[in-house]
């Protein structure tokens, strides 16, 4: 390989290696995002289950006490 040649032919490999990466990088970031939205819903549907449990409980103990 002349000079020139090596040169620019190891100029477009670190570019396409640094390309793949980034993708990947690209691809893990959003994945992680979505996986903490997932979760955030999860615990938010569980926070109101709970509340609405503790709700209807509440709802019981007042029509006990009219009885």
């Amino acid at each position: 390989m002349d000079g020139p040649n090596c040169i620019t032919f190891f100029y477009f490999v670190v570019i396409h290696a640094c390309s793949v990466l980034g993708s990947i990088l690209l691809i893990l970031g959003l994945y992680i995002l979505l996986w903490g939205k997932k979760r955030d819903a999860s615990e938010a549907s569980a926070a109101a289950a709970e509340a609405a449990k503790e709700e209807e409980e509440e709802e019981d103990k007042e029509k006990q006490v009219r009885s």
